[in-house]
C-alpha cells in the first residue's frame, strides 16, 4: 500500500489474486463488481484496508485485469450506488465507513428483477427439465426489457445452475426453483422517486432542478444514477430538459405535451439513435447533415441539435477536414462491447 502525501492508496498488488477468467457470455462487470465488493468486505473484517483507503486507479485495474476502462468505470459506479465506496474529484475512489456500506439499502438491479421474472415464467409455464427456453430475444420482446439486461439475468441463472446453454439455445437443467421476495425496485427507480418528493416539496412549475452533480451529493448516489432518474422524471412528464445554461425545469401539473412540439429535435434524435442501433456498428460515417434534415423531413439546426446530444452521449463524435463527418463510436446495447474510450483518429477514416 502506497502513502501519498498522507493518502493510504491501495495498489493492484494487494488486490492479488484478481478476476482473470469470464466464459463466453458472462457478464464482466457484474463478475467483477461480485468479487470486488467481497474483496472490501473481508479485507475490512481483517483489517488489511481501513475506511479511507483509495482503491487503484480504473485504469490500472483494468489493464491488470484484461478487461476494458468502460468495464471497470461501470465496476466502480455499481460500488458507489451501493455504497461501499467514495469518490473524490481529481484524487481517486476511496472506500467508504462500514457503516455506509451497511446501511446502503438492498435494492435490486434491473437484472435481478429479470432473473425473478424468468423463474416465475418458467414456474407458470410448466417447463421440465431439457425443455428448451426461450432465446434472450424473445425473453426481451416478452418483457419489453433491453436484452442486455436479459442477458445478465440468464448469465447470473446459469451460474446458479438452474440453466445451460446448448448451442446457441438455453435448456433447463434445475427444476426446483426457488424465488425470493425481492423488492423489484432500482436504484435509478428509487432516486426518480425521492428527486420528485424533493420537487413536490421545495420547487415550483418552471423552476430549474439543481445540476445533476447537486442532487448526486444530495442524495449520496453516482450522477449517472441521477442522470437516468432524471431521464424517468422527463418520461412521466414531471421536467422536461433545455439545452444549454437553462438546465432541468419542472413542469406545469399539465405536463410537458405543449412543450414537446417546441422540443421537436428530442423526437429525432430518438430516431436517429434507433437507425443507429439498427444499422450501425463503430467507426460507421453517418450521412451529412443535410441529406438527414431531407430524410427526417425537418430543419438541418433540428438534426444538429439532435446529433449534439447524441455526442454527448458518446454515441457519436464529429470530424473536420477533407475526410471529417459525423462517425459512429457506441453502438446502445450492442452484443459486442465496445472501447467507449476508443478514438476514431484520421488513419483510421483514411483506411474506410
Amino acid at each position: 500500500m502506497d502513502l501519498d502525501n498522507g493518502i493510504n492508496r491501495i495498489t493492484v498488488e494487494d488486490m492479488a489474486p484478481h478476476v482473470h477468467d469470464f466464459k463466453p457470455g458472462e457478464n464482466k462487470v457484474d463478475k467483477i463488481t461480485l468479487w470486488l465488493t467481497n474483496w472490501i468486505i473481508n479485507s475490512l473484517e481483517c483489517r488489511k484496508v481501513h475506511p479511507g483507503d483509495f482503491l487503484p486507479p480504473k485504469s490500472d485495474l483494468a489493464y491488470h485485469m484484461c478487461v476494458s476502462l468502460g468495464t471497470m468505470q461501470s465496476v466502480y459506479r455499481n460500488l458507489e450506488d451501493r455504497g461501499y465506496v467514495k469518490s473524490k474529484q481529481r484524487i481517486g475512489t476511496y472506500i467508504a465507513k462500514p457503516e455506509t456500506s451497511e446501511g446502503a439499502e438492498k435494492l435490486t438491479s434491473k437484472s435481478s428483477c429479470m432473473v425473478d421474472m424468468i423463474k416465475k415464467f418458467i414456474l407458470e409455464e410448466g417447463y421440465i427439465k431439457e425443455d428448451i427456453l426461450p432465446s434472450t430475444r424473445e425473453f426481451a420482446e416478452l418483457f419489453n426489457i433491453s436484452a442486455s439486461t436479459v442477458r445478465t439475468a440468464i448469465t447470473k441463472l446459469v451460474y446458479d445452475g438452474i440453466i445451460s446453454k446448448k448451442g446457441q439455445r438455453y435448456i433447463l437443467v434445475n427444476s426446483e426453483i426457488n424465488i425470493e421476495e425481492t423488492k423489484h425496485e432500482t436504484l435509478v427507480e428509487k432516486t426518480a422517486t425521492q428527486i420528485q418528493d424533493y420537487i413536490n416539496r421545495e420547487l415550483s412549475s418552471g423552476e430549474k432542478i439543481p445540476s445533476n452533480a447537486e442532487l448526486s451529493k444530495k442524495f449520496k448516489v453516482s450522477v449517472k444514477t441521477i442522470n437516468d432518474a432524471v431521464k424517468i422524471l422527463v418520461k412521466k412528464g414531471v421536467v422536461y430538459s433545455k439545452r444549454g445554461k437553462y438546465g432541468t425545469i419542472v413542469a406545469d401539473a399539465g405536463g410537458v405535451s405543449e412543450l414537446s412540439r417546441e422540443y421537436f429535435y428530442e423526437a429525432v434524435y430518438q430516431k436517429i439513435k434507433k437507425y443507429i442501433i439498427e444499422n450501425c456498428k463503430i467507426g460507421d460515417k453517418l450521412s451529412p447533415i443535410k441529406d438527414l434534415a431531407i430524410q427526417y423531413k425537418t430543419s438541418e439546426k433540428t438534426i444538429k441539435t439532435a446529433l449534439d446530444i447524441l455526442m454527448d452521449d458518446g454515441i457519436v463524435a464529429f470530424m473536420r477536414g477533407r475526410y471529417g463527418g459525423t462517425f459512429v463510436t457506441d453502438v446502445p446495447d450492442a452484443d459486442n462491447e465496445s472501447y467507449k474510450w476508443l478514438a476514431i483518429n484520421s488513419d483510421y477514416v483514411n483506411k474506410n
